[in-house]
């Protein structure tokens, strides 16, 4: 059934960009999250949905990725981190048992998932598991490409356990 109700998800990549990528992904992510957030001021209706796993991947690639960052330099990518998570209206969600049996599934199916991205198999799994959402946001071509992906969304909406269709897209 065909709701008003949108959920948008976020890939760990445009939080990165935003918060300390390269200018060229700082531009893109500034652009997709600022009519998100314009989107979600006029319209109730839609809501920004964060995975845990993109909030704890986030802040291991920081770590990871910036090492020679001073502490208050952390400190503060985190607190800008915090103010747009308040600004989206996002919600944090935890994975229930859906989003547990689709991972399975999509490292069983696919190799890529299994060796080098679980992290974005419970990512993608959150989205599908939410009947409601409409978009899961990313840059990563293998999700966006990827025909198992939308194999399975299509059998999810076929046997009635998805809203509405969801896009896997770099744009908003």
């Amino acid at each position: 059934m065909q709701t008003n109700i949108q959920n948008i998800y976020i890939d760990t990549c445009f939080f990165q960009g935003y918060l300390w990528g390269k200018e060229d992904e700082k531009e893109n992510a500034n652009v997709i999250l600022s009519k998100i957030k314009s989107n979600v001021r006029r319209n109730p209706e839609i809501n920004v949905r964060i995975p845990f796993i993109v909030i704890g991947e986030m802040i291991s690639n920081l770590i990871r990725e910036n090492f020679e960052l001073r502490d208050s330099d952390e400190d503060e990518i985190m607190y800008k981190f915090f103010v747009l998570l308040r600004d989206l209206k996002a919600d944090t969600i935890p994975p229930n048992k859906c989003c547990y049996d689709i991972a399975k599934s999509l490292t069983a199916q696919d190799c890529y998932f299994a060796e080098n991205a679980p992290t974005d198999a419970f990512i993608v799994s959150c989205a599908l598991c939410d009947p409601d959402s409409s978009h899961l946001l990313t840059v990563d071509s293998r999700l966006l490409e990827s025909e198992l992906l939308k194999s399975i969304e299509k059998e999810m909406r076929t046997a009635n356990k998805r809203n509405r269709q969801l896009k896997i897209t770099e744009e908003f």
